[in-house]
């Protein structure tokens, strides 16, 4: 199972290319996913990709994540993506 696991963040990690919005509807899935190294993972893609709705994807989850890896990956990421602290703010 680890080894599946291991895999598919490979998988995921290789998805995130400037513009490849056709892939944000299953990594913002991930980011529910109950491990964290899933959710973690999910981030780095959807900080490449830098279209509005991965970014929208994002700061939804992050105001529940509860693992500190975690929200820093998705803060990293935001940050990379071009969100900013009014962006934010809004989505509260």
């Amino acid at each position: 199972a680890q080894y599946l696991q291991e895999q598919g963040i490979e998988i995921v990690r290789g998805i995130g290319k400037p513009g490849l919005e056709a892939a944000v509807p299953a990594l913002v899935q991930m980011l529910d996913d109950s491990s964290d190294l899933v959710r973690s993972n999910a981030a780095v893609p959807l900080e490449y990709v830098g279209k509005p709705s991965a970014l929208e994807g994002l700061t939804t989850r992050l105001t529940k994540e509860q693992g500190e890896i975690v929200r820093n990956n998705f803060c990293r990421a935001l940050g990379r993506g071009g969100a900013t602290a009014a962006g934010l703010g809004q989505r509260n």
